[in-house]
Formats: C-alpha cells, structure tokens, sequence
C-alpha cells in the first residue's frame, strides 16, 4: 500500500484533465487539507468544471451524507 501512495504522488494528468470538457463537479472537504491543491488543480484544468466546498474532511458521504447528496442531485439534475 505504501508503495502504491508513492507511486500516486508522482503521477501527473495535467495534460489529460485539460482535455476534458464535460461538465464536472470537483467537491472538497474544507478540512481535507491534503487534497485542497490538488482538488483546486483539478477545477482549474478541466474548463467546464464547479468547485464547491464541503463542511466535512475526505470521506464527504460519511462526514456530510445530506448536504453531500443534496449537492451531487442538485448538479446532476441542473447539469442533465
């Protein structure tokens, strides 16, 4: 496992998020600090992307199941 969290940190899908143009909804814990560069990284590379931030830290649909939910159906139902 160790080896495999090594092997994430030096991947990079710079090249291949800017590619994507569907729209996304990049969601983030405001206490996941681990992953707030990387999910701002990502919002910024896809063009038709949202951010939005979370009360909760990384597991969103443990920490937050409602407001998580809510958020995900409101994108989906706006978005399709």
């Amino acid at each position: 496992m160790i080896q495999i969290t090594s092997e994430l940190k030096s991947l990079d899908m710079t090249n291949e998020i800017k590619q994507l143009s569907l729209p996304t909804l990049v969601v983030i814990g405001e206490k996941d600090r681990a992953n707030k560069k990387a999910a701002k990284e990502i919002h910024q590379g896809i063009t038709n992307s949202k951010i939005h931030t979370l009360s909760g830290g990384h597991e969103l649909n443990k920490d937050c199941p409602a407001e998580f939910s809510e958020l995900i159906e409101s994108f989906v139902s706006n978005t399709y």
